[in-house]
């Protein structure tokens, strides 16, 4: 059986040709940012296809909603594409060295003076839907006025599974990692499964993950409820943990991450990075200015740490 990038490959190469590869991202969700990075149709047919595929990964383009654009385009390899679908959504995460032991730093294609921000983001119940596009937009948006707007990657992995968690950390290696979606008071993170279905992830899990890649990632922005005690677990590896001490609404949720970003961007401390944050929640009216929590690693100071 081929490997579930080699059967999208394929697929990919025997639907499309490479004209029309590159116009079936662009129709497709971050299609113009990402069409900017596909190579000139010059070149082979599986060339094109690695890009796309790079590419759609990066942005969380292979999703639902990318297999139905497939089948619209050519509904009659239907039948060969919910195959290739059901491969991929199967696919496991690679082993995992233990015991734990930092990874270093790989080599990327970014400006060695950037920094990279992985924007990772669940809302699998229908029944409790939580504003984390909104929130991706607000980020993004401030994000456009800052000082250091040119020297920032902020890369989105939206209805992350657990399958995909060890992946993005390791192929990504982000200076921060964002969460945003349901936290359980165990301080584990809803998600899907490699099945599709809603799961609980345990805290031990994520948090090892993370730990394997502390020499790149500098903080952690946890923005789901009662996510402090998932913080905690990583405070010891990483030099900011922030999270969320009990249930937090989307509102205040929302409020917090832009106006953080926006200020460490800007060039400011973390530490009045989150001081701005808490109080444009309390100016706004709201009483959940003190459920966001600050740890900072022994022996650093929050006075003295800042991205820029």
């Amino acid at each position: 059986m081929p490997s579930p990038r080699r059967a999208l490959t394929d697929l990919l190469t025997s639907m499309f040709d490479q004209r029309a590869m590159r116009n079936v991202v662009r129709a497709g969700p971050h299609g113009e940012q990402i069409w900017r990075h596909m190579p000139d149709p010059s070149v082979s047919r599986a060339a094109m296809a690695d890009q796309v595929i790079d590419q759609l990964e990066q942005h969380g383009g292979i999703d639902d909603s990318f297999w139905r654009h497939l089948i619209t385009e050519r509904p009659g390899r239907k039948a060969d594409i919910l195959g290739v679908q059901a491969l991929w959504t199967d696919r496991g995460s690679e082993p995992e060295p233990d015991p734990i032991t930092p990874e270093p730093v790989a080599s990327q294609d970014r400006q060695p003076d950037s920094r990279k921000i992985l924007f990772l983001s669940a809302n699998p119940d229908p029944d409790s839907p939580l504003a984390v596009d909104a929130e991706y937009r607000r980020i993004r948006t401030r994000l456009e006025a800052t000082t250091h707007r040119h020297r920032i990657d902020l890369v989105s992995w939206p209805d992350v599974h657990t399958v995909d968690l060890a992946t993005r950390l390791r192929r990504e290696l982000p200076d921060i990692v964002h969460f945003s979606g349901h936290g359980g008071e165990d301080g584990s993170l809803r998600m899907r499964n490699k099945h599709g279905e809603p799961h609980w992830v345990d805290p031990t899990a994520v948090a090892r993950f993370i730990a394997r890649r502390s020499q790149a990632i500098r903080m952690v922005v946890l923005n789901a409820c009662y996510s402090q005690a998932l913080a905690d677990l990583l405070c010891r590896d990483i030099e900011c943990t922030i999270g969320m001490s009990t249930v937090v609404t989307d509102r205040a949720a929302v409020t917090f991450a832009e106006t953080f970003y926006e200020a460490l961007w800007d060039g400011d401390t973390i530490q009045n990075a989150f001081g701005d944050s808490v109080d444009a929640i309390l100016a706004e009216g709201s009483d959940e200015q003190d459920i966001a929590q600050l740890t900072i690693k022994p022996g650093l100071r929050a006075s003295d740490l800042r991205l820029f």
